[in-house]
């Protein structure tokens, strides 16, 4: 399992950010499953960058055996599309979510 969280915050910065122009995001590509981790460590990440301010429209609930992932709404904010042109252009400091 992946644990270097800063790479995983910015792989799904970049994969949402790359799915602008779709009518609805493919959350397949940035799910737990295709960034080879777990799905409370998924959860987690999620809520930080929701937390932040860097993504909206992520909800989660249930539990772990039953649960309930809500990302029809999902999208970045004015804050997650600047780290995200800032990873595109290699000059992003994760320091700078802190």
């Amino acid at each position: 399992m992946r644990t270097d969280n800063f790479k995983i915050i910015q792989e799904i910065l970049s994969k949402i950010e790359a799915q602008l122009d779709e009518k609805h995001i493919d959350w397949s590509k940035f799910n737990h499953e295709a960034l080879n981790m777990s799905l409370p460590r998924w959860v987690r990440i999620m809520e930080m960058l929701d937390d932040a301010g860097v993504i909206c429209g992520f909800s989660y609930s249930g539990e772990a055996h039953d649960p309930r992932i809500d990302i029809e709404n999902l999208r970045l904010t004015l804050r997650g599309l600047e780290y995200a042109e800032a990873i595109k252009k290699g000059k992003f400091d994760i320091r700078s979510l802190l």
